[in-house]
């Protein structure tokens, strides 16, 4: 599903459209109706690719324009600001989103998919220790939930399961393959590294790692990590079940962070880490030197 919305003259209009074929026009033909001078009667068209969304120029009068430029078409994975014509517009996905260890991505617009080895999946995850076809992810109302379909099993937070629900920031493990059931936003470059509060823990102390935690973040790791250690407690705990990536120069900056906090007297802790984070740590060897607690997988 998708959310279109428009700054028309007589205010803003949002759409929201399931159809994976969406057309946008001033003709009251089209799926989204603009009635606008400066857009055309059928101007672009919104369709569903696979893993992603494509806007494209229908030979439009007046252009689709992002940043000044005009453009024929565009991939969006999570959201798109653009102008069809002089009309101001913003395209958000709100369709459910999973990204795996190897970066591939897919955005989930049918109500259910198959993942798989096997060529005929929605979703191929080319592992060898991937069945043919190993698991279907499918969608009833709001909740997603997950079921095993190969004798090799179907892991969702280090746990064999036949068929379980999943929630945003679970890691689903088949075979050397994990899958991050992620919202949207965290399918951008980069993290966020944010304060929270949990009864009986200050909010100084605890914070959550989302995104991905590549070699470019390495320094702003650091210097995130450095202010913290100067106004925290004793203990400084990283919520980091949705942190998708953890790049051997973070790693590095997590340990060197654990050294500087225990000389201070202070403890570093990786509070849930996912599948991506136990893993790096695994392959450091660090486990002695950085808490790690409640691991998934």
């Amino acid at each position: 599903m998708i959310k279109f919305s428009a700054d028309l003259p007589a205010g803003t209009t949002v759409s929201r459209v399931s159809e994976l074929v969406v057309s946008v026009g001033r003709s009251t033909a089209n799926r989204v109706v603009l009635n606008d001078p400066t857009v055309s009667s059928t101007h672009a068209r919104i369709s569903w690719i696979g893993s992603a969304y494509r806007l494209e120029d229908l030979g439009s009068a007046n252009g689709i324009w992002i940043d000044g430029k005009a453009i024929l078409d565009a991939t969006i994975t999570c959201s798109l600001t653009f102008f069809l014509g002089a009309v101001r517009c913003v395209l958000e996905v709100c369709d459910a989103c999973f990204v795996s260890n190897n970066e591939s991505r897919f955005l989930m617009a049918t109500p259910s998919i198959s993942v798989g080895r096997a060529s005929d999946n929605n979703w191929l995850l080319a592992y060898p220790s991937v069945s043919a076809h190993h698991l279907r992810l499918f969608q009833e109302g709001e909740q997603m939930f997950v079921q095993n379909l190969s004798d090799h099993g179907t892991r969702v937070g280090g746990l064999l399961v036949d068929e379980a629900s999943i929630a945003y920031g679970d890691v689903i493990q088949l075979g050397e393959a994990t899958i991050l059931y992620a919202h949207p936003p965290l399918l951008e470059e980069g993290f966020s590294f944010e304060p929270c509060i949990v009864a009986g823990t200050p909010s100084a102390e605890l914070f959550r790692v989302l995104g991905s935690l590549g070699r470019d973040q390495a320094d702003e790791l650091a210097e995130r990590l450095r202010s913290v250690a100067k106004n925290a407690g004793k203990s400084v705990d990283l919520e980091m079940s949705a942190c998708r990536k953890l790049h051997p120069m973070c790693l590095d900056v997590l340990l060197e962070a654990t050294q500087s906090f225990a000389a201070a007297g202070k403890k570093l802790k990786l509070i849930a880490p996912s599948q991506a984070v136990t893993r790096a740590v695994a392959l450091a060897n660090a486990g002695q030197s950085l808490l790690v607690v409640g691991a998934k997988g």
